[in-house]
């Protein structure tokens, strides 16, 4: 019986426990009120019971438990409370186990973990807790997906989870899980994604390196690996290179990282998103960066990493996020960076960057943000500066730019403006707003030795600005008229005053 997407409102009814010979029960994506009614418990018949995303409340009635026939039970993303009960463990023919994004509470019934016939098990966003049993891989051996992300899971995951030979997607995010990240993982020739995130995982003291990582180049499936927010710390093996071709997604944003970049990274042919920011990684950007040559999102910031800005970044022409801001990299921005026109968000700041700016920058037409502050940049700003057309936030401030700032910057965005669309991405790196809201327009001009006698700041009536900021510590010439523009642009945006 399908009720999937029908806009049902009111109880769910309590008769349908009399269809005796029912098999199927779906109600999926309504909008019922109260609880289940527990004369569900009557559908001995029944294999599938899906009324996810159903407006239910209440408990789980403990009468399923005893429908052993179910293979998929879902209340998934209702708002179902209280505890899950022990009586779980009779569904022996359970394949699909969703009670995601409810309020559930408590300990996790051990029992769940003895369902051998389990192959999908989403607890997802909960308030549970407990410990993973040392023995999960071998009462669970058909187990391909494990969902426990957003709760209070504890404990270390156990080695013997490698004995889930069939397991493609494991994801722990956000619970209390301790100890190291067993090297058993890489038994899981299947793996397609490892979710590690935002735990208490350390590595080996026997080991200076991330030294699981390793193992994990058996996984030659494996698509998505997210271990940042962890108390790791090593550096990064040159086995990094050997990681599967797959990979599109790494997110390793620790404190804890060290030494440099493998050059081996370049290897990673498939990467679309490279998160390696906020450790302690120091030497060069290796120039086989360019191997990552379908890369969309590449975060190397808050670092120690040292050198100049390779040329070998502007191969990357899928790059939409270029984030190497807090390192110690010196020298100019290279002017082939202007012909990776994909760029939305591009941070150089707090560097030792040391020269004007290249004309190129100004093709990246389709820049959203663009940082470049706490530089030893120098030289003027070109007045075709107005051709970023949709970006919201320039900041140049802290540096050493000299001479005129352009007299007409606008924010407004044409209809009729003809530029050519960027590359796809996929994921998609987000876009402007529509041309009917235009973006934002920030510039930070502070601590620099531009000089002005009339700032002419231009705002058309069919934009909508909601933050213009000029700081103007060190501009010289007609202070009073620049106040007074701000001023008015301010009260024409109903914003607070300085």
């Amino acid at each position: 019986m399908n009720f999937v997407s029908n806009q049902l409102t009111g109880g769910v009814p309590s008769w349908l426990g009399a269809l005796a010979q029912l098999q199927y029960l779906l109600l999926t994506s309504n909008s019922f009120t109260g609880e289940i009614p527990r004369e569900i418990g009557n559908l001995v018949n029944l294999e599938e019971l899906n009324v996810g995303q159903a407006g239910l409340i209440g408990h789980m009635p403990s009468s399923i438990f005893s429908i052993i026939s179910l293979k998929l039970l879902d209340f998934g993303n209702n708002s179902l409370t209280g505890v899950i009960p022990q009586e779980i463990g009779n569904l022996r023919n359970m394949e699909r186990l969703v009670l995601h994004f409810n309020s559930f509470k408590g300990p996790t019934p051990a029992t769940i973990f003895n369902i051998s016939t389990l192959r999908v098990l989403s607890l997802v966003a909960n308030d549970l807790s407990g410990n993973l049993p040392s023995s999960i891989g071998h009462t669970l051996p058909n187990l391909e997906g494990l969902y426990l992300e957003e709760n209070y899971f504890s404990g270390t995951l156990p080695p013997s989870i490698s004995n889930a030979t069939k397991l493609t997607l494991l994801s722990l995010v956000s619970n209390s899980f301790t100890g190291s990240i067993p090297h058993s993982l890489g038994n899981l020739v299947q793996f397609e994604s490892l979710g590690l995130s935002l735990n208490n995982f350390t590595t080996e003291s026997s080991s200076p390196e991330l030294s699981f990582l390793t193992p994990l180049t058996n996984c030659r499936r494996l698509r998505t690996l997210t271990i940042n927010c962890n108390p790791l710390k090593g550096s990064l093996p040159v086995s990094i290179g050997n990681l599967s071709t797959s990979l599109e997604m790494f997110v390793a944003t620790n404190r804890g990282i060290v030494g440099s970049i493998p050059s081996d990274i370049g290897n990673l042919s498939n990467l679309t998103s490279l998160y390696l920011d906020g450790n302690h990684l120091t030497g060069l950007i290796p120039t086989t960066i360019k191997g990552l040559n379908k890369i969309q999102r590449l975060h190397l910031d808050y670092n120690q990493i040292q050198g100049t800005i390779p040329d070998e970044i502007c191969h990357l022409l899928n790059l939409g996020e270029l984030a190497l801001s807090e390192n110690t990299l010196f020298g100019p921005i290279p002017a082939c960076l202007g012909n990776v026109t994909s760029l939305r968000y591009l941070y150089l700041d707090s560097n030792r960057l040391n020269s004007s700016l290249p004309t190129s920058m100004w093709n990246l037409k389709d820049l959203l943000r663009l940082n470049l502050s706490a530089n030893s940049l120098s030289g003027h700003l070109p007045p075709e500066i107005g051709s970023l057309k949709v970006v919201n936030l320039i900041d140049l401030s802290m540096n050493q730019f000299t001479h005129d700032i352009p007299v007409r910057i606008s924010p407004a965005i044409h209809e009729d403006d003809d530029h050519d669309d960027p590359p796809p991405v996929d994921p998609p790196i987000p876009m402007p707003p529509p041309q009917t809201d235009p973006a934002i327009l920030e510039l930070l001009t502070q601590q620099n030795a531009l000089l002005h006698e009339h700032i002419n700041i231009s705002c058309r009536t069919e934009s909508k600005v909601n933050d213009l900021a000029y700081c103007i510590d060190t501009i010289e010439g007609d202070v009073d008229s620049i106040k007074t523009n701000l001023e008015e642009l301010r009260m024409a945006a109903d914003l607070p005053p300085y």
